[in-house]
């Protein structure tokens, strides 16, 4: 699959979530893509990013994926303004919050 080179540079608001039954309503981690997620890698976003987009987000460069995550999954509450990291644990995503984070989407 070819990916563009020119990033488009959007400021998503960001949050997180887990396999657990509070964030999906179900617990065995499948994404809607029907791949199992991955802690710091799988994003949930709106429909307008495809299955297979590429975000890098400069401000998680010191994590285990040195920023970079691909659109694995959908949510009910995720529009096109925002992202949802996976994460372990409830509790990580719950200290990772809400923020607004600079982002640089690779669109398929």
């Amino acid at each position: 699959r070819v990916v563009s080179t020119t990033p488009i540079v959007k400021t998503f608001n960001t949050s997180a979530y887990d396999s657990c039954i509070k964030c999906c309503g179900k617990s065995n981690g499948i994404t809607s893509s029907g791949v199992k997620a991955t802690p710091w890698y799988t994003i949930a976003a709106g429909n307008a990013y495809p299955v297979g987009t590429i975000i890098y987000i400069p401000s998680l460069k010191d994590k285990p994926n040195e920023g970079w995550f691909i659109v694995q999954d959908r949510g009910g509450s995720i529009s096109n303004s925002k992202i949802d990291i996976y994460m372990t644990t409830h509790a990580q995503a719950l200290q990772f919050g809400r923020k607004n984070l600079e982002c640089y989407v690779y669109v398929p």
